[in-house]
């Protein structure tokens, strides 16, 4: 039983390192757009659980294209938000 524990703790870490690698950094010359706003709204939850373990990583991008941008980023994050919800138990 133990050993399914380290297995699947194991996982999480990895997938957790991983999406917070994708995670926007800082100012850069390129703009952030309307798909790079979804991606980052998916990677939002990942980006704060690294932040809370002062991990280097933005929550979002600061060179962005405005609107479009914070669109995609809602949609992004419901996206993530839309899925926990769909495994809640139906009575």
């Amino acid at each position: 039983m133990k050993k399914k524990h380290l297995i699947r703790f194991s996982l999480l870490l990895l997938i957790l390192v991983t999406v917070t690698s994708c995670a926007p950094e800082g100012i850069s010359d390129k703009t952030y757009g309307f798909f790079y706003g979804i991606w980052h709204g998916i990677c939002l939850p990942f980006a704060v659980v690294g932040k809370i373990f002062n991990m280097d990583v933005g929550i979002y991008a600061e060179s962005n294209s405005g609107t479009w941008y914070w669109v995609g980023y809602l949609i992004g994050f419901i996206i993530i938000g839309g899925s926990g919800a769909a495994r809640k138990k139906r009575r």
